[in-house]
């Protein structure tokens, strides 16, 4: 009985998992493993592998592929801009930084380095991050700048997972930032910047997918149209607590959805947009679209700020107020439907066109938001404003546009993106 109990309790630690082991990689091949590949080949479930401050090149660094392992691969400092994968890829040597392809889930993590160099030799193929195969892996706190095709791509990923990460100056003919196909993502407190699409979605570009993403900041990108967000064809799109600054295009200078999507946008504001031809957002074949408590402001778009094509539009509680180009609100038919909004000061015209009737009615009304000082990007509200919630004339609406009462903070210089999230959320 005794032998049977002390093989019993052999048998029971044979069976207790391995503890996870921590390896440590260094750019001159000295640390636990020569390379990053070398220690993920070694890794088992749970394992991490950090790595030192430095940039780490050539191969065995770049092209790393998580084989489908449950491990984290971060920074040792915990500072992106000190470990940094430099891919080295060219239109005739391309190269990337990490592939997701094996099924990984969110167990698989990368998080605070710095992918650059990248390119890929064909569009939307991930020239930073490529997931595929079912692939959601969870990247986070991470820099990705310029890189060529996507600094990430998804295709066919079910639940991927991208926070607190930094896209600058990534180019590709489709999301210069994110492109996200057949896919479920969902985007947190990011910053886009300076990216460029040939064609839609300089920031982020979405094909048959669905999206959360929140509380990002999309500045200075370019495109063709949708420059810093767009979705095509049967997408559910949720934008909410976003920042659009500055963003230029030909036919939609911030958010397109294009082709039977679903869109819902609430708490956002879109200042300083530039579309040469066309408008600011963009809702266009059979796309049914919500706009609920955004603000837009100074925006360019000779097209109407807002364009809303073939199917329902509503603005819930918006505020659309000088924009130096355009009217506030282009509609082609009697779709878009207006509730709680002020528009105001639009040098293309406020209640004009097919909402004129909408003047008037269900708290809609036409006068100065007195915003607290929208030139250095504070659009909290005066307290007399008639957009303050429950005040006359709109006694039975709560608060109208993105942001609440508060004027008489202190102005930020809106300068790093860091500085222009705090600007626009005093």
């Amino acid at each position: 009985m005794r032998t049977l109990s002390c093989l019993l309790v052999i048998a029971l630690l044979g069976a207790t998992p391995a503890l996870a082991v921590t390896y440590v990689i260094d750019p001159e091949g000295t640390g636990d493993f020569p390379t990053i590949q070398a220690a993920v080949d070694a890794a088992i479930n749970g394992d991490v592998i950090e790595l030192t401050d430095g940039t780490f090149a050539g191969d065995g660094n770049r092209d790393v592929d998580y084989l489908g392992k449950a491990i984290i691969i971060r920074s040792q400092s915990g500072q992106p801009e000190q470990s940094t994968i430099f891919c080295d890829g060219s239109e005739t040597d391309p190269h990337r930084a990490f592939n997701f392809v094996s099924g990984e889930q969110a167990t698989s993590v990368l998080s605070g380095v710095t992918v650059t160099g990248g390119w890929v030799d064909s569009p939307e193929r991930g020239a930073g991050v490529r997931c595929d195969n079912s692939s959601s892996p969870r990247i986070e706190s991470c820099i990705f700048t310029g890189n060529r095709g996507n600094a990430i791509s998804c295709d066919g990923s079910q639940s991927l997972e991208i926070s607190d990460c930094r896209f600058h100056q990534n180019e590709s003919r489709l999301g210069g930032g994110i492109y996200c196909r057949s896919s479920t993502m969902f985007v947190d407190g990011c910053d886009f910047t300076e990216n460029q699409a040939e064609q839609s979605g300089a920031g982020i570009y979405g094909f048959f997918a669905t999206a959360e993403v929140s509380d990002c900041t999309f500045r200075q990108n370019s495109g063709n149209y949708g420059a810093a967000v767009g979705f095509n064809e049967f997408c559910q799109v949720s934008i909410a607590d976003c920042l659009f600054v500055d963003n230029t295009s030909i036919a939609c200078s911030a958010v397109a959805l294009f082709l039977s999507c679903t869109g819902l946008i609430e708490r956002c504001t879109f200042t300083g947009n530039v579309a040469t031809s066309g408008s600011t957002l963009f809702s266009e074949k059979i796309s049914n679209t919500t706009l609920r408590n955004c603000t837009f402001w100074n925006n360019s778009s000779p097209g109407g700020t807002i364009l809303a094509g073939h199917q329902e539009v509503w603005l819930e509680n918006c505020i659309i107020a000088d924009d130096a180009v355009g009217a506030a609100v282009f509609s082609y038919y009697d779709y878009t439907e207006l509730s709680c909004c002020d528009i105001h000061g639009n040098a293309g015209g406020d209640w004009v066109g097919h909402i004129a009737d909408q003047y008037g009615v269900n708290g809609n009304i036409c006068l100065d938001p007195l915003f607290c000082d929208p030139g250095n990007g504070d659009f909290t509200l005066d307290e007399t404003s008639p957009c303050a919630p429950f005040s006359p004339p709109n006694t039975a609406c709560d608060l109208i546009g993105a942001e609440g009462v508060g004027c008489g903070a202190t102005a930020v210089e809106a300068t790093t993106w860091g500085q222009l999230k705090a600007v626009f959320h005093r």
